[in-house]
């Protein structure tokens, strides 16, 4: 005896697709038209488009679309992060730039100091004697 979880059943997919023929095959034209549209836009992968051209099932064309759309938004949000990471390295970077000068210069004041400080003792000196 076998059980099976009806459920589960239902949301299978076991590729039988009942269709009508004329709606169908301009539904196909259609999403082959829309598919070279596609590629030229950049939309759909070349392979995305030979599943497309290569199958006949609106199914597996659906699903192959579906992927290829889902793997260029993982793309692009990959795309993003790395743009802003690059952004943020490159704020920091300039932000340590900024401290850097602010060193160099508050070193410049100390020895401008000193050098004063110098000259005037020198020349304290140089009245004393």
């Amino acid at each position: 005896m076998v059980q099976i979880d009806g459920d589960e059943f239902a949301e299978n997919d076991y590729g039988l697709v009942v269709e009508n023929g004329n709606l169908a095959e301009k539904l196909n034209q259609q999403l082959e038209t829309l598919a070279q549209a596609a590629l030229q836009n950049q939309a759909l992968s070349f392979s995305t488009i030979m599943k497309i051209y290569s199958t006949s099932s609106i199914a597996e064309k659906q699903r192959a679309i579906e992927k290829n759309e889902a793997d260029m938004r993982q793309m692009q949000q990959q795309m993003q992060q790395q743009q802003m990471q690059a952004q943020q390295e490159a704020l920091q970077a300039q932000m340590q730039q900024k401290e850097a000068e602010l060193q160099q210069k508050e070193a410049a004041n100390v020895r401008d100091n000193e050098t004063r400080i110098q000259v005037a003792r020198i020349q304290t000196q140089a009245m004393q004697d």
